[in-house]
């Protein structure tokens, strides 16, 4: 497994474009920024858990496919979010190190992580999303990568349900 990030990962920026939509006159907009969304088709082997075993200190906000999904629809449709800007993804983000222990580990030696500065973590904080529109976690987070994972077994609905 390698997890291949590249140049466009220090150079990408998503807010010019966010700025573009926001004057764009007589439009109404709503912008969310998305974490690293994760699920049984799009990074369905946690390399982005995975690839950063050497880093136990690092954070990085992820997101359940269904819980951004959730998070999409109930933006598409609430009035508070219109001309409203959110970050979306889980409500605590853990270190890879906390991530990691609650999986099965994998065989083999951790890959070495990107040549990024991983004295900045890349954490959202979504309590805007979730104190304006209502949102909760459709799936609880951990219990869906441990499912993922192979650790547990389907996974299960937030709080029980």
């Amino acid at each position: 497994m390698e997890v291949q990030l590249g140049a466009c990962a220090r150079d990408y920026d998503k807010v010019l474009a966010e700025a573009a939509v926001r004057e764009a006159s007589g439009l109404d907009w709503t912008i969310l920024r998305l974490p690293k969304v994760y699920g049984p088709e799009d990074n369905g082997d946690l390399g982005t858990v995975y690839g950063f075993a050497a880093v136990p200190d690092w954070r990085w906000t992820h997101g359940h496919v269904e819980n951004v999904g959730a998070a999409i629809a109930a933006a598409t449709l609430h009035p508070s979010a219109r001309n409203a800007l959110f970050n979306v993804g889980e409500a605590q983000t853990p270190t890879m190190g906390e991530r990691l222990a609650r999986l099965p580990p994998r065989g083999g030696e951790a890959p070495p992580p990107p040549p990024f500065d991983y004295r900045q973590p890349l954490v959202t904080d979504t309590s805007r999303i979730r104190r304006m529109l209502a949102i909760a976690d459709v799936i609880d987070e951990a219990e869906a990568m441990a499912a993922l994972a192979g650790s547990a077994g389907p996974s299960t609905r937030a709080g029980g349900a």
